[in-house]
């Protein structure tokens, strides 16, 4: 059971290396946008707004990649547990992150996307209209992950389920 967790962590660090990577991704567009684009308020917002939304993938997935490690790091602590044990334990926690981490991550997407749509809709600046595209990038970006994280973890749930001991 430890090397279907400790597997499970590894995938978990591999989408934290992609957020990783998306936040990169962000931080260089804003600045392709800025050197090479004409300067408007839109091109503005949009690279600040793309700025923010990197950094906050990076801190975000940084923290997932350094959580993920130290809990493959702590599996040797484990080993000493049945593996009937740790399948329980595990199911229960996959539940818990279906009922309460996947919602709320859903709903900060969420939240960043209407962010974003009212930045749009109420400014009359093209700084604000850019800025709110990003946010809405960053919500839209955050909901594709979220839906592929939860169709594997769906997937990681069901065959430690069906695991007999």
């Amino acid at each position: 059971m430890i090397e279907y967790i400790r597997q499970y962590y590894l995938a978990e660090r591999s989408g934290a290396m992609t957020g990783i990577g998306l936040g990169f991704g962000f931080l260089l567009l804003a600045l392709l946008l800025w050197k090479l684009l004409p300067l408007s308020a839109l091109t503005k917002g949009l690279a600040v707004g793309l700025l923010v939304a990197g950094s906050i993938n990076l801190v975000v997935t940084i923290s997932y990649y350094i959580y993920t490690s130290k809990r493959i790091d702590g599996l040797q602590q484990l080993v000493t547990q049945a593996d009937s044990t740790l399948q329980q334990t595990e199911i229960q926690r996959m539940e818990k992150v279906f009922r309460s981490s996947y919602p709320v991550a859903l709903l900060v997407d969420a939240g960043i996307i209407l962010i974003g749509i009212i930045l749009m809709m109420v400014n009359n600046t093209f700084f604000w209209k850019g800025f709110g595209l990003a946010l809405m990038i960053l919500g839209t970006v955050g909901f594709i992950g979220e839906g592929f994280s939860m169709q594997k973890n769906r997937a990681y749930q069901t065959a430690i389920s069906q695991l007999k001991f």
